[in-house]
Formats: structure tokens, C-alpha cells, sequence
């Protein structure tokens, strides 16, 4: 079915899709679906004709840019035609199947033969997720770019300004907490790949060496719900609070009116959630790798390895140093600022434009020349 906008301006449409056999909360269209479903996103494409299609998917429907470029969608003139990568097959892989070697080979194969080739042009969310995208574009007989730009935040919703008495006493009532109680908080899917294990590791480090009393506020919701619950209900005895789903007036007052974000994940694509609690005024700490590392950085966050004790010590030095904390929340939201939504969503526009203009330039790299049997040829080598 098609929603109109108020306006008019936007159409969605709807497509049916079973649940993904690797995690319930998700849903994904295996190829036994594909003649259902290309029917139906068959007529929508014919429907409206689009000048550009992005495809922000590795696994169902990156198909249907192949059979666009193949001409075997009738009636359907072709677009650019646009992938965008939001997270990395590899990491996606060893978390749900296989982190093996021969598992890695497998997403290179699957990249380069299987989806990189059917797109005119890339677009990825940081330099993290932009590296597996470099084995894939070497070899190709076509020249295509890759460009890496920045997700984005609300900072209209989420500001530091929404801290204020009255909300801080209701999160430290549903915390169970006092008024002396330090809240450390983690916003996102409770799945397999955020890495949520140390986060509960690094908050039993707390709550065994700290002079504080530290209380866990998680919000989200995932298939790892209920096995997390159980732990921290036989681990920390009432100092975790798990909100599930919360909307985004809930989220942008829990943010501001918490005292630290922790964020586990050292291989995080990109990370809108950290982004968030910057722009909130809530101090940052997270692992020193990922895509996170795209806007936090020494100045505006705290980076810790990916170690229990190493990210409990970075907590711990967010309240050891006052001034220095201020100057880092400053910069936090002038980094915010300069991602908010507006400004990355104009960006995206300006690009889209380009393309389709056949004017876009400014990528961050681009395949090296092969042949048709994806062998690299000699300059491509050297350049590497």
C-alpha cells in the first residue's frame, strides 16, 4: 500500500517479509520469495519511475539494481542507481554464523561478485564500514566511487537543556536510586552484534571498586532481552533498570538527564546513539575503534580499548576532572552541531543531485581496473 505525506511530497510503500531465521526482530527476504515480492516492487518502480534508486540493504533487495541495469524490469526506465552501507557483511557474519576465515572469504566473494558490481555509485557511513568496500572494488572492468558520509542527529530533540530537576528525580525514582547515585545509561537494539557483554563487564568493575553508587539504565529492545534481564537480575540485584522500546521525548530526557553514555561496541558502523547523547550533554564513553570514531574523539569523548577495566577506568575519569569534563562537552555539542540532521540530510541532497547529473564527485576511492574475470590489473596492484 502507498501513505501519502500531508504534504504530498512523500509516498512509502510497504512490502511483506518473512521473519529473518537469525533473529526474530528482524525480517528478511530469502530467494524463495523474490517472484512474490519482485512483483510487487516491480509495480512499484513502474509506478513511479525514479530518476535514483538506493538500495540500503546487502541482503534482499540489492538484487533488483541487477536486474535494473540488465533492462528485465519492463516498462521501468533505468535510474542511478545508488547503494548505501550502513554496516559491514564480515562483522554481520561472525556475530549471526561464522568468524572464520573461511567465513570472511565468503563476504568478499559475495561483495565483489554479488552486490558491489550491480550499483553505479556507493555511498557508506564511515571509514569503518568503507573498508570491507575496498576489497570488494578492487578488479572491476567498470569505474565506480564509494563515498563515506556521516549519519546525523535530531538537535532539535535532543539538547542539554533538557536536564532539569524534575526530570533527573524521575530517572533516579525509576532507577531506584538517590541523589548520590551516578546513572550510566545504554540506548540501542540489545542484539548480538552491539557487544553487550562488556558493558555488563565493565559495570560489575564499577560497582566492585567504585565509592559510588552506580546504577545501568538500558533502553531498547531485542532478542537478547531476556537472557540480559536474567543475568543482571543474578549479577547486580536491582542496578540495572531495563526500559525496553522508549519513543523519543522519553529518550532525549534520559539522556540529558543521565551522567554517563556507554557505549560497548568497538566495531559500531556508525553509532546514532552515541551521536545523541553528544548532543544531549551527556559525557561519552566508548572503545577506540569502529565507526564511532568517525565524530568522538579524544577531545569530545572518552575512547577506552575494549577491555572491562580499561572502559570502567574511562568512567571513572569522567567525574575525576570537572574542568576538563566541561571542555569536552562543549566540543561534543559543537560536533553534534556540525551533524545535525538538517545539515547531513542537505548534504545527501546535494550528492543525489550530482549523481544524477552525472556531476558527483569528491570520493573517497574508487574501484582499481581488472578485467572481466575480477583479476586485478597490474597498475590497480601497484596503486594498492
Amino acid at each position: 500500500m502507498s501513505l501519502p505525506a500531508s504534504d504530498g511530497s512523500t509516498r512509502v510503500y510497504t512490502v511483506k517479509a518473512p521473519v529473518s531465521a537469525f533473529n526474530a526482530k528482524y525480517r528478511m527476504i530469502f530467494p524463495n520469495s523474490w517472484p512474490v515480492v519482485n512483483r510487487r516492487v516491480h509495480e512499484i518502480l513502474r509506478h513511479e519511475q525514479p530518476d535514483l534508486l538506493d538500495v540500503c540493504d546487502k541482503y534482499s533487495l540489492h538484487y533488483v539494481a541487477g536486474l535494473l541495469r540488465r533492462g528485465w524490469l519492463a516498462g521501468v526506465r533505468r535510474p542511478v542507481l545508488i547503494a548505501t552501507s550502513c554496516e559491514r557483511m564480515d562483522e554481520n557474519m561472525a556475530y549471526y554464523l561464522s568468524g572464520s576465515a573461511l567465513g570472511r572469504r565468503f563476504c568478499g566473494w559475495y561483495l565483489k561478485w554479488n552486490y558491489f558490481g550491480y550499483f553505479d555509485h556507493h555511498i557508506t557511513v564511515s571509514a569503518h564500514t568503507a573498508e570491507e568496500l575496498h576489497e570488494a572494488a578492487r578488479g572491476h572492468v567498470r569505474r565506480r566511487g564509494v563515498w563515506v558520509k556521516s549519519m546525523g542527529v535530531d538537535g532539535a530533540r535532543f539538547s542539554r537543556a533538557l536536564r532539569t530537576p524534575e526530570a533527573r528525580l524521575n530517572l533516579l525514582r525509576r532507577a531506584d536510586a538517590n541523589a548520590l547515585s551516578r546513572v550510566i545509561v545504554y540506548s540501542g537494539r540489545l542484539v548480538p552484534e552491539k557487544n553487550l557483554p562488556l558493558l555488563l563487564d565493565t559495570f560489575a568493575v564499577l560497582t566492585r571498586r567504585s565509592v559510588w553508587d552506580c546504577r545501568l539504565v538500558m533502553a531498547g529492545d531485542g532478542i537478547l532481552r531476556e537472557a540480559l534481564e536474567a543475568e543482571c537480575r543474578r549479577r547486580f540485584r536491582g542496578a540495572v533498570t531495563f526500559l525496553g522500546h522508549v519513543g523519543p521525548e522519553e529518550l532525549s530526557l534520559l539522556l540529558a538527564n543521565s551522567d554517563v553514555f556507554l557505549h560497548p561496541n568497538p566495531r559500531e558502523p556508525y553509532g546514532i546513539a552515541p551521536l545523541e547523547a553528544m548532543a544531549s550533554g551527556l559525557p561519552l564513553v566508548c572503545c577506540d575503534s569502529g565507526g564511532v570514531l568517525s565524530y568522538a574523539n579524544g577531545t569530545n569523548a572518552w575512547l577506552s580499548p575494549a577491555v572491562a577495566s580499561a572502559m570502567a577506568s574511562a568512567v571513572e575519569s569522567v567525574f575525576a576532572d570537572v574542568p576538563l569534563r566541561e571542555l569536552r562537552l562543549e566540543a561534543a555539542l559543537k560536533t553534534a552541531g556540525s551533524l545535525d540532521w538538517t545539515l547531513v540530510a542537505a548534504g545527501f541532497r546535494k550528492l543525489y543531485e550530482d549523481f544524477v547529473a552525472g556531476a558527483a564527485a569528491g570520493a573517497a576511492f574508487e574501484t582499481t581496473p581488472g578485467d572481466w574475470l575480477g583479476v586485478e590489473a597490474a597498475v590497480g596492484r601497484a596503486e594498492r
